[in-house]
């Protein structure tokens, strides 16, 4: 009797994966009926998401990971196995945690896999961006024109911090995105990141403009326990942190400060 038991790994992609913004691109599969270790990826990065920007960039990047999918599980695999390899698979192209499936045929399982995971969410992925969820939320409370367009900080560390909107509240205020909705291991990398480049920041401005990074998280699917962590950890390193769905208190700063600065 056939083993049917197999696990499959979603793969993402990602331009700045310190805002966690990723799109499924692939999807490996980890069966014990033969073939036993399958993958499947999107042929061209415009089928997977038509803003990545560096096409031939993504191409070698999967076209690498592919191999050494081949290599690291050419004689066997285990779930431990599998779990250390997600484990070191960080930066623009990432696997996430192995997921339970049945699979007698797995041919037919991967490509259900693919339509499901991949071409069915390619098409959509622009609505899930955190910089458009932003602006939207911004301009339905009326305060996005009210806000700059501010160019990039370079900090002496040698990082560069970009954001989409800045305003003055006595600290000149970087307001940034951040999506926080994808496995909490990968949320709290992107999470940490941003809260020590907003500690960097606040620390290396205090005497020249004085700035602050205030995170407007996108943390749909979270549980509340982890939010109020997040939080925690943005005060701690001196950075605003809001809730998408819950940036009142943000808009309202906005507008006592800036109409007040043009009175």
């Amino acid at each position: 009797m056939i083993d049917a038991q197999a696990y499959f790994s979603l793969v993402q992609y990602g331009e700045m994966p310190e805002r966690a913004e990723y799109v499924n691109v692939g999807v490996v599969l980890f069966a014990r009926a033969a073939p036993y270790v399958l993958s499947k990826f999107v042929a061209s990065s415009r089928q997977a998401d038509s803003n990545i920007h560096r096409p031939s960039f993504f191409k070698d990047m999967v076209e690498s990971l592919r191999c050494r999918i081949s290599a690291e599980f050419q004689k066997d695999w285990t779930l431990e196995s599998v779990s250390r390899f997600v484990e070191t698979r960080t930066g623009n192209l990432r696997l996430l945690q192995p997921r339970s499936v049945l699979a007698e045929n797995p041919i037919d399982v991967i490509e259900d896999l693919y339509a499901k995971l991949v071409c069915s969410r390619s098409s959509a992925v622009k609505k899930l961006r955190i910089g458009q969820k932003l602006k939207h939320e911004l301009v339905e409370r009326g305060v996005e024109a009210l806000l700059e367009k501010p160019e990039p900080v370079e900090l002496p560390q040698g990082i560069t911090l970009k954001a989409p909107y800045a305003y003055q509240n006595g600290r000149y205020n970087l307001i940034s995105g951040l999506s926080l909705i994808s496995d909490p291991n990968h949320a709290i990398e992107a999470a940490s990141a941003q809260a020590i480049k907003g500690d960097w920041l606040y620390k290396d401005t205090q005497i020249i403009r004085p700035a602050k990074l205030v995170v407007v998280a996108d943390v749909e699917g979270q549980s509340d326990n982890f939010v109020h962590d997040i939080a925690g950890l943005m005060e701690e390193h001196n950075v605003g942190f809001y809730r998408l769905d819950n940036i009142e208190g943000l808009t309202l700063d906005i507008r006592r400060n800036v109409l007040n600065h043009r009175h």
